[in-house]
């Protein structure tokens, strides 16, 4: 398992717990981090008020969350993690 698919798997879990309609947008935000995956890791966790030192695709790290879960309505296309933009990750 290569550190890019370690990072893919962390992502794409907590996007299908937290938004699951951003899973099929995974390839292309590693493609804008490529070799920098943690960050994105990083800045998907904050979004979705979750706690970075975490590994999401481990279902136990979910124990202390579920109770947690942001409203739908904070989880919306404003948290897209994309460099460059001005929106609220870019300077997370």
């Amino acid at each position: 398992l290569s550190s890019a698919d370690f990072w893919r798997l962390q992502i794409e879990a907590v996007y299908r717990h937290r938004n699951p309609y951003k899973l099929e947008a995974v390839p292309t935000f590693l493609e804008r981090y490529a070799g920098d995956e943690m960050t994105l890791y990083r800045k998907v966790c904050r979004a979705y008020l979750l706690d970075p030192t975490k590994l999401y695709a481990d279902e136990a790290a979910w124990e202390d969350e579920e109770d947690r879960e942001p409203d739908m309505a904070e989880a919306d296309d404003a948290k897209t993690p994309a460099r460059g933009w001005g929106g609220t990750l870019a300077n997370a």
